[in-house]
């Protein structure tokens, strides 16, 4: 059967059958398609099917065609996630790829995506339940990311806090969901200034802001093309200092995504928080928050990690390139060698598309 101007297609893909229109073929973005069928239609036929139909054989995968052939004709694709079955995902690239179909092998490079949200749950969050599988986990523990830089280089061995620094907790803390608060009795603690809330990322420290003392997370199995990235400032002056979120494909080679200087919202002293992160206000107003909901103190631990939350994470619009998917990231130092401020952070996040290899 023929329609006017516009002829029924069947396909023999790999023995598999398949019908669409012509102009469903020349419309979907196929270089494959666009150049066997613009020309003589009728040319290729390999044979006829019982309604004498023409029928074109395309040597490939009929199982794999199927969800080519369901891009082409709904633009959308029902996929399991990735890590269920990423043969699947990776041969359908290879045949996005050989049907000349960008648009589709664009959106399989992309297997899991995800935007800020008020719960701060970026990639970090997801590796760490294991790809939504499970509870979350510090992701450096279970083996997810690897968190080292300068304290994995002996030659920095007489660094200030060197071993401090280089140690498990350190390292977890500075990809660790929301601070780990130690047991700690308020009813007795009243100086919030002195409160050991569990995290202690000591990578980042004293006067790093003038030296090039990088903090790197390896992402080990996945890439990221990030839209923004979170930290929050922790202890001491906070990130007083200058520094460079930077990132990088080999580990060698690094892009700036952000440069912050002199973003007093970022100190933790009076007179330099914009009245939000000074510690005289956390203490404050933890306080009131406390005496107004009259909790006990398991509870005022949880309202002191969300109060820490809400009041000194920071979170950055960043715009890499495009096509860039990167598997390193870094803060490190960017003022004058000597001269820097506290860059006091933990608990990064980051937000953007996804891709696994």
């Amino acid at each position: 059967m023929r329609f006017e101007g516009d002829p029924l297609v069947v396909l023999d893909v790999g023995g598999q059958i398949f019908k669409c229109h012509r102009s469903t073929l020349l419309n979907s973005g196929s270089h494959y398609f666009s150049q066997r069928f613009s020309g003589n239609f009728d040319a290729r036929a390999a044979y006829r099917d019982n309604n004498g139909l023409e029928v074109y054989f395309v040597e490939r995968s009929g199982e794999l065609f199927e969800y080519v052939f369901q891009y082409m004709v709904s633009l959308k694709l029902n996929l399991p996630a990735f890590h269920k079955n990423p043969t699947l995902w990776r041969n359908l690239r290879s045949e996005a790829l050989y049907f000349g179909l960008e648009s589709l092998y664009e959106l399989l490079k992309i297997t899991y995506s995800v935007a800020p949200n008020t719960g701060h749950q970026g990639v970090l969050y997801w590796l760490g339940t294991r790809r939504g599988t499970t509870n979350y986990q510090n992701p450096h523990s279970i083996g997810a990311v690897y968190v080292g830089g300068w304290i994995d280089d002996p030659e920095h061995v007489q660094e200030y806090l060197f071993g401090l620094a280089g140690g498990n907790y350190s390292r977890k803390s500075f990809v660790q969901y929301r601070a780990e608060p130690k047991n700690l009795d308020f009813s007795e603690h009243t100086d919030l200034t002195q409160v050991a809330i569990g995290n202690c990322c000591r990578m980042l420290d004293c006067d790093h802001g003038g030296k090039r003392l990088p903090a790197v997370l390896d992402l080990k199995t996945c890439c990221v093309r990030p839209t923004h990235f979170s930290l929050r400032s922790s202890s001491c002056l906070g990130m007083d200092g200058d520094w460079n979120f930077e990132a990088s494909q080999d580990g060698e080679s690094w892009d700036a995504l952000h440069a912050s200087r002199n973003e007093d919202y970022l100190k933790l002293r009076e007179g330099y928080a914009n009245g939000k992160a000074a510690m005289q206000y956390v203490q404050r107003v933890f306080f009131e928050e406390l005496e107004i909901h009259q909790v006990d103190n398991r509870e005022a631990m949880d309202v002191l990690v969300s109060f820490l939350e809400r009041e000194q994470r920071h979170t950055w619009a960043i715009a890499p390139p495009r096509n860039n998917f990167y598997r390193y990231f870094r803060i490190i130092g960017a003022e004058e060698i000597g001269a820097g401020g506290c860059l006091h952070c933990e608990s990064m996040e980051i937000y953007g598309d996804v891709y696994e290899d």
